[in-house]
């Protein structure tokens, strides 16, 4: 369905909860800073998350079917966890929940390296500590294993040597 759309494509461009995505209106999406400006639903605070480069095909569907107006909400809201749970199952896909989607934007932030900090900024957080602690256990080993290797190029006895200050 078009709203279920709407809302699941917001969850995976911008990794927002459903929560951010309902309170949502028109004039939090600011095309002229590039910024969404959400706010945390659980503790009222506001964050900013930019308008990404693989997000602006979302953001220019929007602006054309006039979702960002002035005082008016962006989705009409509807139960996503439901509708997603039907889509799944017309596809005979397995079944996914919004959360998943969320997840998925986050662990991808963090494979891709992106600073664990700037991440939990965007997610409304005041600091790493959660997302690490929730996340972090879907970082596959794949990636672990990227990592380890990354780090045993950059310790090469011949590297060490070249970046200690000279005496």
């Amino acid at each position: 369905a078009g709203e279920t759309s709407v809302i699941v494509g917001l969850i995976r461009n911008f990794g927002v909860g459903q929560a951010e995505i309902q309170h949502l209106l028109g004039e939090h999406v600011d095309l002229g800073q590039g910024v969404i400006h959400f706010r945390r639903k659980k503790t009222g605070k506001p964050f900013d998350v930019p308008i990404f480069g693989h997000a602006k095909e979302c953001i220019e569907r929007l602006k054309s079917d006039g979702r960002l107006k002035q005082g008016v909400p962006v989705v009409q809201w509807r139960n996503p966890r439901k509708a997603l749970q039907s889509a799944c199952e017309r596809l005979n896909l397995r079944p996914y929940e919004p959360r998943a989607i969320r997840r998925t934007f986050i662990v991808h932030a963090l494979q891709s390296g992106i600073d664990p900090r700037v991440v939990a900024r965007w997610q409304g957080h005041k600091d790493a500590t959660l997302i690490f602690k929730v996340y972090g256990k879907f970082i596959d080993a794949n990636y672990e294993r990227q990592q380890a290797e990354k780090l045993d190029e950059a310790a090469s006895a011949e590297k060490i040597i070249k970046a200690l200050p000279s005496p």
